[in-house]
């Protein structure tokens, strides 16, 4: 049986931090092989390691035209390759490259599959709020109209689908994670980390209000914040410096080894978040063997389940508990902690097993294989 020719278009893949850019390099590294073969389409300069077509966006003189990235050259390529496509699986929302490949799989009469990435969750859908609905109203909403299938990273961002107003059937998938080596014992600072875009619906402005009493308690501890050095980080910084808050540092983003170290020498995960559909950032501090506090913005109740964490309400109370109740803690009881959260990686989000899933999906898609029992009708 000859390869399924599928089409894998994201708009594009310059935010190295997001989940999103995480989960499709991953993916496109692992996916292709004997029985599948991917096309990959975006704009912007061309990620190193992913190979595909990129393209220039348009009406770069129109700011606010050209931050939809529109692209006339993806969207001729996006008709012309969805003619001798099996499937077509589209990655994100709200910007034109999330919508050609509607517009192709109409007029090809190929399959599409969805995958927003929490952009349809109700938090995400509160910010910008009046230009996502007039863009659903204007381009997406018919694009969308042609998924024969979406992609959900939980049961929670199932869930928000569904009441979004999405019928179509809804496959369940986690992301993967992957594992760093764990070369002896690691030396762990006494730290609190947060790593990730800082963006408020990631819980920043919580965790700036409570880490200032939390410090008071316990001097010898640090909080520390990594993320992109964009204009929300200039500005959380300059809100931390004016007022005066103590035992906190902000570095640049981070990426591969030097990511790993991150997790590896913190003593403390968290992310007091207000809406993920997954969260990345918490299966890798997991996979690295540090504890995590998580609010209940994010699917992760199986911290409580597997004793690697604290699932938290979304307060500031919760989360000044949580962080002086886990400071407090011995050393080798965050360790044993750290070790449970490893070991529920391992066996239950793997990629290999996620890469497996994309398969079978594709395979009832694209082939007329049978319908994969993690999808819903």
């Amino acid at each position: 049986m000859k390869r399924m020719r599928v089409v894998e278009c994201i708009a594009s893949l310059h935010e190295r931090a997001a989940g999103t850019t995480v989960y499709f390099q991953r993916m496109m590294e692992l996916l292709p092989g004997s029985d599948i073969e991917a096309i990959v389409l975006s704009t912007g300069a061309p990620a190193p390691d992913v190979p595909g077509q990129y393209f220039a966006t348009d009406f770069s003189g129109c700011p606010w035209v050209a931050a939809m990235r529109p692209s006339r050259a993806l969207r001729e390529a996006m008709l012309m390759e969805a003619r001798q496509a099996d499937l077509i699986h589209s990655h994100g929302m709200w910007l034109l490259p999330n919508v050609y490949p509607g517009h192709a799989a109409v007029a090809a009469n190929v399959p599409l599959v969805i995958s927003p990435h929490g952009m349809l969750g109700r938090e995400a859908l509160r910010f910008s709020a009046f230009k996502k609905m007039a863009f659903w109203a204007v381009f997406q909403r018919r694009a969308a109209a042609a998924a024969t299938c979406w992609h959900a990273t939980s049961e929670k961002e199932a869930e928000e689908l569904r009441a979004f107003g999405i019928d179509a059937p809804i496959a369940i998938m986690p992301i993967g994670v992957d594992f760093p080596a764990l070369a002896g014992r690691s030396v762990r600072r006494q730290e609190v980390l947060f790593l990730g875009r800082l963006h408020p619906i990631k819980g920043i402005d919580a965790l700036l209000r409570v880490w200032p009493g939390v410090a008071a308690q316990y001097p010898d501890w640090t909080l520390r914040i990594v993320g992109p050095r964009d204009d929300a980080a200039e500005r959380y910084r300059a809100r931390a410096e004016a007022a005066l808050i103590p035992n906190l540092v902000f570095d640049d983003a981070v990426y591969g080894q030097e990511k790993w170290n991150c997790y590896r020498s913190a003593a403390l995960f968290v992310l007091p978040t207000q809406n993920e559909n997954f969260g990345v950032t918490i299966s890798e501090a997991l996979a690295a063997e540090t504890p995590v506090i998580c609010s209940d913005g994010a699917p992760w109740e199986g911290l409580r389940e597997n004793r690697a964490g604290w699932w938290i309400p979304q307060t500031d109370d919760a989360l000044r508990s949580a962080l002086c109740a886990a400071i407090a803690l011995p050393d080798s009881e965050r360790r044993s902690m750290g070790r449970r959260g490893r070991e529920w990686m391992l066996r239950d989000f793997s990629w290999e097993a996620v890469v497996a899933q994309t398969r079978d999906l594709y395979a009832w898609i694209g082939r007329g294989a049978p319908r994969p029992d993690f999808v819903y009708a």
